[in-house]
């Protein structure tokens, strides 16, 4: 009887410290969660330009493959952390730092140039047209500044997931 309940204990006890693992594994990759969800919105966002190029090929065409690249290397990197406590973000900060400055650039492009139909074959040249693209790209620059700020933040260790992951680890 002695036995089984002594069986029974070490298995509760492997049982509760495989999920105190889990539970810091799953903490230190929920760290990243942001930039994912960024880097797929991304990805989408330049999947749809890159259909619409296709309708109608432009040399406008290879900014949305370049952006496409970067945000698989990015997403890849992303993957590539879970269960480490390596912090690989190069090609993560090379993605958002492109994006930041593409996204600047292209505002002033679109305004300062009558190129507007060969990036975007499916929108008509319009200042309605215009002021939508503003706003998506500006959405988007707040969204690669977080991001790149959360790198920096990371790679100092000063995010706040940070020090609940010191805090869990004390438990496991």
């Amino acid at each position: 009887m002695r036995n089984q309940s002594q069986v029974l204990s070490q298995r509760k006890k492997a049982s509760h410290d495989a999920r105190k693992q889990a539970a810091l594994k799953s903490t230190k990759f929920s760290r990243y969660l942001m930039m994912r969800y960024s880097i797929a919105g991304f990805f989408f966002a330049n999947l749809y330009w890159l259909v619409a190029q296709i309708l109608e090929w432009s040399f406008y065409g290879l900014i949305p493959i370049v952006m496409l690249i970067l945000s698989v290397l990015a997403a890849a990197e992303q993957l590539r952390m879970y269960g480490t406590d390596t912090v690989y973000l190069s090609w993560t900060k090379v993605f958002f730092q492109v994006a930041f400055v593409l996204q600047m650039v292209l505002i002033g492009w679109i305004y300062l140039t009558d190129q507007l139909g060969l990036m975007f074959p499916v929108f008509s040249d319009s200042i309605a047209t215009k002021l939508f693209l503003t706003g998506l790209w500006s959405v988007g620059i707040v969204l690669a500044y977080a991001n790149l700020h959360r790198i920096a933040l990371i790679a100092n260790n000063k995010d706040k997931a940070y020090h609940r992951i010191k805090q869990l680890e004390k438990f496991v």
